[in-house]
């Protein structure tokens, strides 16, 4: 049976310790198989924010915060506009549309 990858992007501050050892840094991005993805370590980080699905990183126009904070709070970064250079969501962004739902 043929595993499955997809690629995960370090979008928190500090590095995680793949199971196998490996370092993902802030920034970087690794393929993992759907085995090591539904690791029970794996699945902590990637519920927290810290591993995002490259592909999700890469379509939405955030900053790496933005995307960290959004994932931490359930926002769907595809519901805002951004306010930063070229539309690009900021952490604040983020922030005002937390603030104003907490509003609502």
């Amino acid at each position: 049976m043929t595993q499955t990858t997809t690629s995960y992007k370090n979008v928190g501050r500090s590095n995680v310790d793949l199971h196998d050892g490996r370092i993902l840094e802030p920034g970087q991005t690794r393929e993992l198989t759907s085995d090591e993805a539904a690791l029970p370590h794996n699945q902590r980080l990637v519920a927290l924010g810290t591993l995002v699905p490259a592909q999700t990183a890469a379509k939405v126009n955030a900053t790496d915060e933005a995307i960290q904070l959004a994932a931490d709070n359930g926002v769907d970064l595809a519901e805002l506009q951004g306010s930063g250079a070229h539309g690009r969501i900021t952490k604040g962004d983020v922030d005002r549309h937390l603030k104003q739902k907490e509003s609502d």
